[in-house]
């Protein structure tokens, strides 16, 4: 059975604004920075947000990192936090379970 979440390609830019990236810090502990590697291998985008973002499940040393993003003249980065356990599941299901990646 095909996933319904679709992998993404990687992406060579990536971009943030400073002032979401230090809120994010303070909320969640992630600097926007130490994460951008995750975009650099296999990933998901599970779901759209309003405005054009969505939620990303990244892979960053052995954290799953759920990402709020969106596209432009770039990947903008918004949200960061540790993926809660259903997301790792889904992070974990689509990209290795034989028949569900994309």
């Amino acid at each position: 059975m095909k996933s319904p979440f679709p992998a993404e390609p990687t992406h060579s830019q990536i971009l943030w604004n400073e002032e979401d990236n230090q809120a994010n810090i303070v909320r969640a502990g992630i600097d926007f920075a130490d994460i951008v590697s995750g975009f650099a291998t296999a990933h998901i985008r599970t779901h759209p947000l309003k405005d054009g973002r969505f939620v990303a499940l990244i892979k960053v040393d052995q954290f799953i990192i759920e990402v709020v993003a969106s596209f432009g003249s770039a990947l903008t980065l918004h949200e960061a936090r540790l993926a809660k356990k259903n997301a790792q599941e889904t992070y974990y299901k689509t990209l290795f379970e034989p028949g569900s990646g994309p």
